[in-house]
């Protein structure tokens, strides 16, 4: 089975900011005195100066930290990440489970397997759980959601950016919200065409599972006929080698096709997708709400 991590599973606890006592904001505020402040650093227009200073040092870091915590990075990036990876591990794992019977129906002869289909794509989703995160992860971050969403003019930020819904596009959970649509859109796109690689008749995986599907062939008691001539160029091939080489080439174009529908599969189990980033693409794998919810957890 797939390795899932749903988002009902993910857990990430906001930080609380501790507010200070107030009663006696009067009284600590008479306590500060500019001057006697300056007065304590030279008491001339020099400790003036160094105040100053010492005021532009702490704004600037004060600014990098707020612009730290309010784009999407670290825990927010390797959460959003796999709470993708969990949420389509589902409809993935369906469109393996069909893909698998297929395989077994069109070339198992009297689909004679004992084992649970699935497992004849065991080294499929062995490569896939290898490289989702890392896969997944650039698509999104950096592939799409990066940056700055301030005015590069006025350096300031449009209404509802960072947060909770901005319209442009940049590395804030803000901008993800707004673009919802697109972020699952990519995800969808990520785990299709990851599926496609690792199915392509030139990767391991891919050669791995043609070899236990020729293994459960060559193990099941019934044959299936196949054509009785096949020629190589010239030479007219008989016996076990024209069998072998016929069986061999039909399992490969079996698999091909099956393969090939993959991404149609899993468009269909997710409600089907269009060619534009508006409207509701995928519907039965969108979990608007609480994965908008999810994403505004973090700063």
């Amino acid at each position: 089975m797939l390795k899932r991590s749903s988002l009902k599973n993910a857990t990430h606890t906001p930080s609380t900011l501790e507010l200070p006592d107030t009663k006696d904001d009067k009284n600590q505020a008479s306590k500060f005195d500019l001057f006697a402040t300056a007065r304590y650093f030279g008491g001339t227009y020099s400790g003036l100066l160094l105040m100053y200073r010492i005021f532009c040092i702490l704004a600037v870091a004060l600014s990098s930290q707020l612009l730290q915590v309010s784009a999407c990075e670290g825990e927010c990036i390797s959460g959003l990440t796999n709470a993708l990876l969990g949420n389509f591990s589902r409809p993935l794992n369906i469109a393996l489970e069909k893909m698998a019977g297929t395989i077994v129906t069109r070339l198992i002869p009297n689909s004679e397997y004992a084992r649970d289909p699935i497992s004849l794509l065991s080294p499929i989703i062995s490569s896939y759980n290898k490289r989702a995160y890392d896969t997944m992860e650039q698509a999104v971050f950096p592939g799409y959601f990066h940056g700055k969403c301030q005015d590069p003019t006025t350096g300031i930020d449009p209404p509802g950016c960072p947060n909770p819904d901005c319209p442009v596009r940049c590395g804030t959970p803000g901008s993800i919200v707004h673009f919802y649509g697109k972020f699952i859109k990519i995800a969808f796109a990520t785990t299709a065409e990851l599926i496609g690689e690792i199915t392509e008749p030139d990767a391991s995986s891919y050669k791995l599972v043609e070899k236990s599907v020729k293994d459960a062939i060559s193990n099941s008691k019934a044959r299936r006929s196949y054509p009785p001539f096949i020629f190589r160029g010239s030479k007219l091939l008989s016996g076990n080698q024209r069998r072998l080489s016929t069986r061999n080439d039909h399992v490969k174009d079996e698999l091909n096709d099956i393969f090939g529908q993959a991404k149609s599969i899993l468009a269909d189990i997710c409600g089907g997708v269009s060619a534009s980033d508006h409207g509701k693409d995928l519907p039965n794998c969108r979990w608007e709400q609480r994965f908008k919810q999810y994403i505004l957890s973090f700063p």
